[in-house]
């Protein structure tokens, strides 16, 4: 059996309520959503996520 899987969005922002209403209007749009609000989370999530240096 094939599990759908869907695209992930990285949302960084360090002021809460704007980083919370970007998940919710992304989320919205039918979008996974992984969250962070700084450098460090981003450094560890890109190590986990296996996501493509730059």
């Amino acid at each position: 059996m094939k599990v759908k899987t869907l695209p992930t969005v990285l949302v960084v922002e360090d002021e809460t309520l704007i980083r919370m209403d970007a998940v919710f209007m992304i989320e919205d749009a039918g979008f996974r959503t992984v969250v962070t609000s700084g450098l460090d989370d981003i450094v560890f999530l890109s190590g986990v996520l296996c996501l493509p240096k730059p």
